[in-house]
């Protein structure tokens, strides 16, 4: 694992890290593809250029690492993006020195094992530094065998090639096999794809003199390369910075940023435009990497890009055209060099006629020209009246608004939705503490009742419980339909009760009346009484104070039982004294009418003070002005 961390090549694998999943471990490298998925769809040039590449990364293996691969084969060999071949599997490398029968014991069941070497296989392993890359270059030798056949559309530069993999690579002798540097000199691999990727690679190495000797011979170069090829392996180092600065590419840059409709020509045209890439090509390759470019914020490569804009816009999707390069080139509307800033516009001009106005421009628009002909027969004018439309031009011009927001309004949508998240997000939090706010409101409120318990029981002994009891249950005649003085005498009596939601507005029956017991009519009809009680409860139900406490100063809340009880007994003497069978009609109602009141809010102190007892008492009763019957008692 150390040495994975350690080793970076182009042509190997880079190692990014590793993972444990359940009881297997896992190394975590760059995106690549396993040669052996994509051999059939090669040519012959790419593999040629592969194999240059595998030689190139296993003698920096050997030569500047000093470690064996152990374990080369195609299964090893792996292809990146850009068609280029890398060195993979390197679980089994190890220093020559730290090479042992029985390590290479240990992992021969995972290894290749056709690549194995003779002397691997016989057990006679020579473990010297100077010997320690014969055994990958054995295995190189058994790879190539397999590819060779591949090849042969190569005619000639394959058959040395393949006489030096027969003789030397796979030499019994390990002592008789070559370095691998060796064999980079061999006519196989002189070729103008990897003497062109090789320049490209080192193009900042090389001199003034011999870079415009490369940029004027490299469209005929690469019209001579099969195109995807060009494409796949050279697109990406064609348009890197080092070759859009360079001023001696001037004259190859339109080739290559000018796709052709038909079949590209087999020849350079001398004074004019050669495209190396046919719109197919263009678009899967290139395309992607100009994208890449206008980012990149240098002057010469924007003017580059600019100039060449209307022969490849077309090939861009609309929505990369609208979200990326729409705000690249309203930036440069910005820039305060005027070429920059013309051919800028230029561009946005191209734009319209493939987003439309709308997207590029946008604001109100208006029909201001017309389609249509003159009519030579009746001798129209051709010329109409001049219009004003300065009013209907805003002050400022609408691309100059564009290009102040320039990058800004490509992420606006993003920006938004970004905005909406975070006000959704605020919302539910907000909605979260409302709830559990009103939650814990509650939850003190059901504590606060149950904590607020009348004043009276909490002066009230536990001996004397039993004594409210009884002095309410003595109190249970009187009601809303029915209620008599404790002495018996006297009887309120309603016929057909209105049924009421609330008892506060019981209204005056008509059928209300009020008789003695022989059912003769009373001598005084108690008008006096019934309309002091009338007047005295519309005092009450207009004053805001409740019906208890208009009585504060006869009895306080707070009194003890025995008082209240006391009291009782005082209004029941009053009434039996003046109670007579004689004089029963003689009672005056004033007299009548303020017992019965003290009684009752005697009552009604205890019901309000005792909250898990119902009100027996209701104000309506008084209210409604119900008539007494009376009613003779016989004297015991």
């Amino acid at each position: 694992m150390q040495i994975l961390k350690t080793i970076r090549h182009p042509s190997i694998v880079r190692f990014i890290g590793s993972c444990n999943v359940g009881s297997q471990s896992n190394l975590v490298v760059e995106r690549c593809i396993p040669l052996t998925s994509v051999v059939d769809e090669l040519e012959p040039l790419e593999i040629s250029s592969g194999l240059h590449g595998l030689v190139e990364g296993l003698s920096f293996l050997h030569e500047k690492m000093a470690i064996a691969h152990n374990n080369v084969c195609p299964d090893a060999v792996f292809v990146a993006h850009n068609g280029s071949w890398k060195l993979g599997e390197l679980e089994h490398a190890c220093k020559f020195l730290e090479v042992t029968p029985d390590y290479l014991q240990k992992s021969r069941k995972y290894r290749n094992e056709h690549s194995l070497s003779p002397e691997e296989k016989a057990n006679t392993l020579m473990i010297t530094a100077e010997l320690g890359h014969t055994r990958d270059v054995y295995s190189f030798g058994i790879m190539v065998e397999c590819l060779l056949e591949r090849l042969q559309e190569l005619g000639d530069l394959i058959k040395t090639f393949e006489l030096r993999i027969q003789d030397e690579c796979l030499n019994p002798d390990p002592r008789q096999r070559p370095k691998l540097t060796s064999l980079m000199d061999d006519q196989l691999f002189r070729n103008d794809l990897l003497s062109v990727r090789r320049f490209l690679q080192d193009i900042t190495l090389k001199s003034l003199k011999e870079r415009e000797t490369f940029f004027r011979g490299l469209t005929r170069k690469l019209l001579g390369l099969p195109e995807e090829v060009v494409g796949k392996h050279l697109s990406q180092l064609l348009l890197c910075r080092f070759v859009l600065l360079d001023q001696h590419a001037s004259l190859f840059i339109p080739n290559l940023l000018t796709p052709c409709t038909d079949v590209r020509p087999s020849t350079e045209n001398q004074g004019g435009i050669s495209p190396i890439l046919t719109e197919v090509t263009f678009k899967q390759y290139l395309i992607p990497e100009i994208l890449k470019a206008f980012h990149c914020h240098d002057y010469h490569i924007r003017m580059i890009l600019l100039t060449h804009f209307p022969y490849f816009i077309h090939l861009f999707d609309k929505d990369v055209l609208e979200t990326s390069i729409l705000p690249q080139v309203l930036l440069g509307i910005r820039d305060i060099n005027n070429d920059l800033a013309a051919l800028s516009l230029h561009c946005l001009g191209d734009l319209v006629t493939v987003l439309g106005r709308d997207a590029v421009i946008g604001g109100r628009s208006k029909t201001y020209f017309t389609k249509g002909t003159p009519n030579f027969k009746h001798g129209s004018n051709f010329y109409t009246e001049n219009q004003d439309v300065s009013n209907g031009m805003p002050p400022k011009t609408l691309l100059k608004e564009l290009a102040n927001s320039s990058l800004k309004d490509a992420n606006k949508e993003k920006e938004v939705q970004k905005r909406k998240d975070e006000m959704e997000r605020r919302r539910k939090e907000r909605q979260e503490r409302q709830k559990a706010l009103k939650l814990k409101r509650e939850q003190a409120d059901i504590e606060r009742n149950k904590q607020e318990e009348p004043r009276t029981q909490q002066d009230i002994p536990r001996g004397e419980h039993s004594l409210i009891e009884n002095l309410k249950s003595s109190m249970t005649e009187i009601r809303p339909t029915e209620a008599s003085i404790d002495d018996g005498s006297y009887l309120i009596t309603k016929q057909s009760p209105a049924k009421n939601k609330k008892s506060d507005d019981i209204p005056i029956e008509s059928d209300i009346y009020f008789t003695k017991e022989d059912g003769q009519s009373s001598e005084n009809d108690w008008s006096d009484w019934e309309n002091d009680i009338l007047e005295e409860e519309e005092n009450l139900s207009k004053s805001p104070k409740r019906f208890e406490e208009t009585y504060i100063d006869k009895l306080d809340r707070n009194t003890s039982p025995k008082v209240i009880q006391q009291k009782l007994s005082d209004i029941d003497s009053e009434l039996r004294l003046k109670k007579d069978d004689d004089l029963i009609s003689q009672i005056p109602g004033d007299f009548m009418k303020s017992k019965i009141g003290e009684k009752s809010q005697i009552v009604e102190t205890i019901n309000v003070e005792d909250t898990s007892i119902s009100r027996s008492v209701k104000k309506p009763v008084l209210k409604n002005a119900l008539k007494l019957q009376s009613k003779k008692e016989i004297q015991p």
